[in-house]
């Protein structure tokens, strides 16, 4: 996405752009900055053992997000410094220097903001994807169309960096081809990735009432949809905006690039702060007499050994119960897991 820039923008009137675009950055980088502080904090705190992997993936990659975003912002004050300080004059081609020092892909920084913006991008498909996986339990024929538009996104991209330097390389027509494809291929792998997401959290809240199960308090299925879908939005109205500046050929197309690095990590460290914050929480489950189907002794002592006076059976009906769950349907994002509609183990409270 950093390689699609509208024609002219390198002329005098993209110039003020280009400085909203930086300072912009710098703002958001500095709230990412913030985000990040407290995402380390809330690793901290989690138990590794429960699950490696899920732990490594999420806090690796918003590392690495993070990582690319310091960079990302450092050349940018490099940048602006050295394109508005070390260059300017009285006349319309001098005035103009700025903004053509700034979209020069042959030089180096400016080569390597657009090819960490496409790095960071593609990261942030992957985690979805991720992310994806895991909800539906580990099911690949899930991600297999994801993946598929990631790789066309990657072929699209790197025609685009290996076309920037030398614009003399590939026939301006192909190019044309493939700027236009990219952000409407980007928008898609975000929303698919979400919707798969969602749609598999409604199936199993749906589930879960089918089967008796009702939440009462702390983070719910809703909850949980609400997070993704809130923070995935931050990505996905980006790319949206930029489709449509793009398709007006308008400057302020610059500013949604400078925007997407810290946005995407800003993202992903909201769901990593909120599933933390709301897993804090514990949600009481009823059980309904749609249970009635697990083996219920004669004597109202439940099968299981290990809780022999916690649930009881009345008059041939089965009273309601509570059991508590641990909630940590999304604390290890991008790492969820609702293999069985529930977060975790269930534990029976012996209150009834």
């Amino acid at each position: 996405m950093g390689a699609v820039l509208p024609q002219g923008s390198g002329g005098l009137e993209y110039q003020p752009y280009y400085l909203v675009a930086y300072w912009i950055e710098a703002i958001l980088f500095g709230v990412y900055t913030f985000l990040y502080g407290i995402t380390v904090y809330v690793y901290s705190k989690k138990r590794m053992k429960d699950n490696v992997i899920a732990f490594i993936i999420s806090f690796g990659g918003n590392t690495t997000l993070f990582g690319l975003a310091l960079i990302h912002n450092s050349l940018s004050v490099y940048r602006i410094t050295k394109a508005f300080g070390l260059h300017g004059g009285d006349t319309a081609q001098a005035a103009a220097a700025p903004a053509m020092f700034l979209v020069n892909f042959k030089n180096w920084d400016a080569f390597a903001q657009a090819l960490i913006l496409l790095i960071v991008i593609w990261i942030g498909d992957l985690l979805g994807i991720y992310r994806c996986w895991v909800i539906w339990s580990h099911s690949y024929w899930v991600t297999l169309l994801p993946l598929a538009l990631v790789m066309f996104s990657i072929v699209l991209n790197s025609m685009s960096i290996y076309w920037l330097p030398d614009q003399t390389r590939i026939s301006p027509l192909i190019m044309q081809y493939v700027i236009k494809a990219t952000l409407p291929t980007n928008l898609c792998i975000n929303a698919l990735t979400t919707g798969l997401i969602v749609y598999r959290i409604w199936g199993t809240h749906k589930e879960s009432r089918q089967a008796g199960l009702v939440a009462m308090s702390g983070m719910d299925s809703f909850t949980v949809m609400r997070i993704i879908i809130e923070s995935a939005a931050i990505y996905t109205f980006g790319t949206f905006v930029s489709i449509v500046l793009f398709l007006m050929n308008h400057p302020s197309i610059e500013i949604m690039h400078q925007a997407l690095v810290p946005s995407v990590g800003i993202a992903f460290a909201l769901i990593a702060i909120r599933a933390h914050t709301a897993s804090h929480h514990h949600r009481t489950i009823h059980i309904t007499g749609q249970l009635a189907r697990f083996p219920w002794p004669e004597s109202g002592s439940p099968a299981s050994p290990h809780s022999p006076d916690r649930l009881h059976h009345r008059t041939g009906t089965l009273s309601t119960r509570s059991l508590v769950v641990e909630d940590r349907l999304i604390s290890q994002a991008p790492g969820l897991d609702l293999r069985l509609g529930l977060p975790t183990a269930v534990s029976i409270n012996s209150s009834t």
